[in-house]
């Protein structure tokens, strides 16, 4: 548990964002991060900072992919 403490001091944010894009992990995170005693808020902030940027790209290239005529008639 120590060394699941000392990993997520070091490297706990890049984790939680980085987290959001990979499903295998994504799975995991939150419970090492429980077990290495992270704070929560700042995995509150990190994991809202992945969760924003996991959503974003999709909404928007939702939104300009439904203008386009061939996406528009086909789907």
């Amino acid at each position: 548990m120590i060394k699941t403490h000392d990993f997520y001091e070091k490297h706990g944010t890049k984790a939680i964002v980085i987290g959001r894009f990979l499903p295998f992990i994504r799975t995991f995170v939150p419970f090492v991060a429980g077990v290495g005693s992270m704070d929560w808020k700042k995995f509150s902030l990190y994991n809202l900072i992945g969760a924003v940027l996991w959503v974003t790209p999709f909404t928007l290239a939702g939104f300009f992919l439904g203008k386009v005529p061939f996406v528009e008639q086909e789907f």
